[in-house]
């Protein structure tokens, strides 16, 4: 789900929500949850026990650390950033 990344935040609000859920089967799959039980229990649960984030919040810490590391590169981040 990580692959090309930054590009799924480009696409539409319709795509991202079909990758979520694609995320979420996956998780409800590795977890062997039952599909009776996929509309009553919270995948926020499962996604808080496996130390996964969802796809959104990725994409966008991602983009803050791609952001980051090109401003170290080019030399506009403060000290305390810089590595």
């Amino acid at each position: 789900m990580d692959y090309a990344d930054t590009i799924w935040s480009s696409c539409s609000s319709k795509s991202q929500k079909a990758l979520r859920k694609i995320q979420n089967r996956g998780l409800r799959f590795i977890h062997k949850m039952p599909a009776s039980r996929a509309k009553s229990h919270h995948i926020t649960e499962v996604l808080h026990q496996t130390g996964w984030t969802d796809l959104a919040t990725w994409r966008r810490s991602y983009m803050c650390i791609l952001t980051i590391e090109y401003k170290n590169v080019t030399g506009d981040t403060p000290l305390y950033l810089t590595i």
